[in-house]
């Protein structure tokens, strides 16, 4: 079978175009994804081999060093000429939480080309959903359940995202404490609800602005975008198709 790999030209050059970008770590095993992440690389590229699990021994995900800048997580399979893209899986399996944090506090996380989950089941959105607290770029990428943007983060893009939730959780949860969120691009699949603001567990709500641009909401419950912020929330919608 004629297999062209496809590797995105970011791997070549650092963020700002000008050298190496760090190391590149192609991994097929957990263990080997666990290694990769304790790179103490600026810029920490992992390109995934197979479906994958995260695996954390606490509450939530901590990842690379205190040098690390950018971690990059790119889930695209080999394909023929002729076949469309398919994504390999990476699921967060924690011990309650699935929470993806860094431990330089300044650093983003990247997950382009995959498909993401984690291993809760249930409870409340701040431990059911996949949630990040950190800076993060999302482009190309299937969630499997229910996404939360939670922390001291400033900011988070979403390009060409899909959330599919079948619980009556809100597909996107957004805690209200300073950041700046960009979608544009992808759907909104669920049995539950649409996004939600909201300063729940947040100690000093911070002025949050989301702009969502080309995103159906396809919902059994509400569809629609609810804040809950004493803190000044901005939103601005454009090119968007509501069904519930």
């Amino acid at each position: 079978t004629d297999y062209e790999i496809i590797v995105d030209a970011a791997f070549n050059d650092d963020i700002d175009g000008n050298g190496p970008a760090g190391e590149i770590f192609t991994v097929t095993t957990d263990e080997q994804l666990q290694e990769a992440l304790k790179s103490e690389a600026e810029v920490i590229n992992i390109i995934l081999g197979a479906d994958l699990n995260l695996n954390a021994s606490d509450a939530y995900l901590a990842l690379g060093t205190e040098d690390t800048k950018t971690i990059v997580f790119d889930g695209l399979k080999p394909v023929t000429k002729s076949a469309s893209a398919e994504y390999y899986t990476l699921n967060l399996k924690t011990t309650y939480w699935s929470r993806i944090n860094t431990v330089n506090p300044e650093a983003t996380v990247v997950m382009k080309n995959l498909n993401l989950t984690s291993s809760q089941t249930s409870g409340t959105w701040n431990s059911y959903d996949v949630t990040f607290k950190c800076n993060v770029e999302l482009e190309n990428v299937n969630l499997l359940k229910a996404l939360a943007l939670d922390g001291e983060a400033k900011k988070a893009v979403l390009k060409n995202v899909n959330i599919d939730e079948t619980h009556d959780y809100y597909a996107l949860w957004i805690a209200a404490s300073g950041m700046n969120v960009e979608w544009t691009g992808g759907a909104i699949n669920s049995d539950g609800r649409g996004i939600k603001i909201d300063e729940q567990y947040v100690n000093q709500p911070a002025a949050t602005t989301l702009k969502v641009t080309g995103v159906d909401f396809n919902t059994k419950a509400k569809g629609a975008i609810m804040v809950k912020s004493s803190a000044p929330v901005s939103i601005e919608v454009s090119d968007i198709n509501i069904e519930d």
